[in-house]
């Protein structure tokens, strides 16, 4: 069986991702959610899904198709590298822009302020419609 790449990045990263959560799931619940999960992250590091290839279906660019590997094991390998340099990328980012509690407190309050400020006009809003509503009624009665 050809197993060409017809996974793209982005439903790559989903697959690895919901797969993992699936297995732990799995591992706590139901063996069924587990297995699921190992086949879902399977076609993740793959890069290949046999039921895309049935449906003929591909999410990969021919850019990902040209540069991935025609042996599924390197595949695997370097989707795991690849986890691994985004994962340091993004713990390398957190780093560097922290951010503390009292800024994350001053943006929340900042933002609900805001929501409340535009329920308010809203509300305002519909109690101007709702009483034109009443005055149109009681000038037809």
């Amino acid at each position: 069986m050809n197993l060409e790449r017809n996974v793209g990045g982005l439903d790559k990263k989903i697959r690895i991702g919901a797969g993992a959560v699936l297995i732990l799931i799995g591992l706590f619940k139901s063996l069924w959610l587990a297995i699921i999960g190992v086949i879902v992250l399977a076609t993740g590091l793959l890069g290949f899904c046999g039921l895309y290839k049935l449906l003929g279906l591909n999410t990969a660019s021919p850019a990902e198709i040209a540069v991935s590997s025609d042996d599924p094991v390197q595949r695997v390998k370097d989707s795991v590298d690849e986890i691994k340099r985004e994962a340091t990328e993004f713990a390398d980012v957190n780093k560097d822009g922290k951010v503390d509690a009292e800024d994350a407190k001053q943006a929340y309050n900042e933002a609900a302020a805001k929501v409340k400020e535009g329920a308010d006009t809203l509300a305002d809003k519909g109690k101007e419609v709702v009483d034109k509503i009443k005055n149109e009624n009681n000038k037809h009665s």
